[in-house]
């Protein structure tokens, strides 16, 4: 009986693993079953949520740097009003003052 339960419940592909002597060891492999599916279950519910939490994070940090790229343009547009006569022009983005290169004519 306990083995048509673990038959049932479970799926599997290959039956012939299930040749069990007594219903004593059949009960004790339906326990660590059922108590690997609740761990496999607890498990994937941690790692789901870690994913929702790192997509919004991964979300935060987006808007994060369209928000910094926006006020970066904001601040080089009131630079050159401020400073019509210097020439701000983008460089490589890797560099520490941003990118720009200020030249004064």
């Amino acid at each position: 009986m306990v083995l048509l339960y673990v038959l049932e419940h479970y799926e599997t592909e290959d039956c012939s693993c299930f040749s069990f002597s007594d219903k004593r060891a059949a009960h004790v492999l339906m326990l660590q079953v059922e108590e690997a599916r609740v761990l496999l279950a607890e498990y994937n519910a941690r790692l789901a949520k870690e994913l929702e939490e790192r997509k919004r994070i991964a979300r935060m940090l987006r808007d994060f740097i369209a928000a910094q790229k926006e006020a970066l343009t904001e601040s080089e547009q009131r630079l050159q009003v401020c400073f019509p006569h210097y020439i701000v022009e983008p460089t490589c983005a890797n560099c520490m003052h941003g990118g720009l290169a200020y030249y004064h004519f």
